[in-house]
């Protein structure tokens, strides 16, 4: 059993207590520590294990990366630091969805969109 996975995910859970105690108790305050939580190293653990075990991670995303091709190129951990860095300094922006159209089927002519982020 891998203990750091487990770890990540306890932590994540004690913070989404936290935010629902919090907001319940005191329901028009503000919370200015949630970017140094959604920039935490052990959120972005748990988010890259959501993507990296799901059905589409064999799909490219718009900037052509896949979960295998970050793997073999970059690194798990070295791609999950530099994303910290990057959204940190405020240098990460997010691509919009590509956005293909896919026929309906048994309706000729016809589309549906797909949205692929």
């Amino acid at each position: 059993m891998d203990s750091n996975n487990q770890a990540d995910s306890t932590w994540l859970l004690s913070i989404q207590r936290k935010l629902y105690q919090w907001s319940s108790e005191h329901p028009d305050d503000q919370y200015r520590d949630l970017w140094n939580w959604m920039t935490d190293l052990r959120n972005l653990r748990c988010a890259w294990r959501t993507v990296s075990t799901n059905r589409g991670r064999r799909s490219a995303g718009v900037d052509g990366n896949t979960v295998a091709g970050i793997r073999r190129d970059i690194g798990e951990e070295h791609f999950l630091k530099a994303l910290r860095h990057d959204l940190r300094q405020g240098r990460y922006y997010p691509q919009p969805c590509r956005r293909k159209w896919i026929p309906k089927p048994g309706k000729p002519g016809k589309f549906h969109p797909l949205g692929i982020p």
